[in-house]
């Protein structure tokens, strides 16, 4: 149920776990993209991985790949915590309100920068208990936080850029 990678490089469009359909944890941390291999299975592969994940830990890892449009709704059902340190995982941040079981989002010195403003991140992310942003000094604005209506705990130290707390 749990795997962690350290230093691996793999093709991330065809990822060496995206056979194991119980997994519950998956952790990376310095993993490198070795690049898509042409020729390979068709479709969006990735997203059996995520069929059952809990949570997802990535850490100096950057993987990019666009979650709104890859992701269904009853793919992603189950993921309930997201951490990222000094990576990423999709493109755009807005890909979280995909996330609608995601109790724990915790972002710390992100390698890409928060859009904010645009839209509201966090809408109908209703069972949302803490968010963690530290180190996210690129910040400026944090969205409108009204529907995340268990919110408990809201981490913004080192958030140096935040000039505005919601609408």
């Amino acid at each position: 149920h749990v795997l962690k990678l350290s230093g691996c490089k793999f093709s991330f469009y065809l990822p060496p776990f995206r056979c194991c359909h119980s997994l519950r944890f998956l952790g990376l941390d310095h993993c490198e993209d070795q690049g898509r291999e042409e020729g390979g299975k068709q479709g969006r592969p990735i997203m059996e991985a995520f069929e059952n994940l809990w949570v997802l830990d990535i850490s100096h890892t950057d993987w990019k790949f666009d979650l709104s449009q890859d992701l269904t709704e009853q793919k992603a059902s189950n993921i309930r915590e997201v951490h990222i340190k000094k990576g990423r995982i999709w493109c755009r941040h807005l890909a979280w309100r995909r996330l609608q079981n995601l109790r724990k989002l915790r972002v710390i010195e992100p390698t890409s920068s928060w859009e904010t403003g645009k839209e509201d991140e966090f809408t109908n992310m209703e069972k949302l208990e803490l968010l963690g942003l530290s180190g996210n000094s690129t910040i400026q604005v944090l969205p409108s936080l009204s529907s995340t209506t268990s919110l408990r705990t809201l981490v913004l130290d080192g958030c140096v850029g935040l000039d505005h707390v919601g609408p």
